[in-house]
C-alpha cells in the first residue's frame, strides 16, 4: 500500500510540472530468469507519460512514466503465474526533437503474482532499468520500442520488450 501511495505522490507532483501528456499502449513479452521457474510469456500494457517539452540538452529529466504490465504465463511444469506490475519511471530522452529519439529509463515499482507464489518469485518491489528508440510518425503518434530490466527485492531478473504507439495529447 505504501508503494502505491509513493506512485500516486509522483504522478501528483509530475503533473505539477507536466506541459503534455501521452498514453502508450504496449505489447511484447517477458524473458524470465532460470532461476524464476516462470515460462517466458507474452505480456501487455500501457504508459502514462507527463511530458516536460524542454529543449536542454544534459540529464534533466524529461518525462515520467506510470506503466502498467501484465503478463499471462505458466510456471514451468505446473500452473499459472500470471503477473501485474506497476511502476513509475523517469526517462531521459536523447534528440527529442528529431525523427528518431533514444531514450534511457530508470525506476522502481511493484509486482503481485495472481496464481500462487512459490519461493523463487514473491509480490514485492523491484528496480527497473532500460532503454528504447521512439520514431516519429506524425506530429502526434510515435512508435516505441523499449527494452528493461526487472530487478526483484528476492534478485530474479525478468527482461521485458515492448513494441508499442505512442499518442501525445496536448
Amino acid at each position: 500500500m505504501k508503494k502505491l501511495l509513493a506512485i500516486a505522490l509522483l504522478s501528483s507532483l509530475a503533473l505539477a510540472q507536466t506541459e503534455s501528456l501521452s498514453v502508450t499502449p504496449v505489447v511484447g513479452g517477458t524473458i524470465n530468469s532460470d532461476t524464476t521457474n516462470l515460462d517466458n510469456d507474452y505480456t501487455y500494457g500501457v504508459r502514462l507519460d507527463f511530458n516536460r517539452d524542454t529543449l536542454e540538452e544534459g540529464l534533466m529529466v524529461n518525462r515520467v512514466q506510470l506503466a502498467l504490465d501484465y503478463s499471462e504465463g505458466l510456471y514451468k511444469g505446473f500452473g499459472e503465474a500470471n503477473v501485474l506490475r506497476m511502476g513509475a519511471n523517469a526517462l531521459w530522452d536523447f534528440n527529442k526533437n528529431s525523427t528518431v529519439s533514444p531514450f534511457l529509463m530508470a525506476g522502481f515499482g511493484y509486482q503481485a503474482f495472481e496464481y500462487g507464489v512459490i519461493n523463487e518469485n514473491e509480490d514485492g518491489a523491484f528496480a527497473a532499468i532500460g532503454a528504447g528508440l521512439e520514431v516519429k510518425l506524425d506530429d502526434s503518434i510515435n512508435l516505441v520500442l523499449e527494452g528493461k530490466d526487472l530487478i526483484s527485492t528476492n534478485q530474479n531478473n525478468y527482461f521485458l520488450g515492448n513494441v508499442g504507439i505512442r499518442y501525445l495529447m496536448y
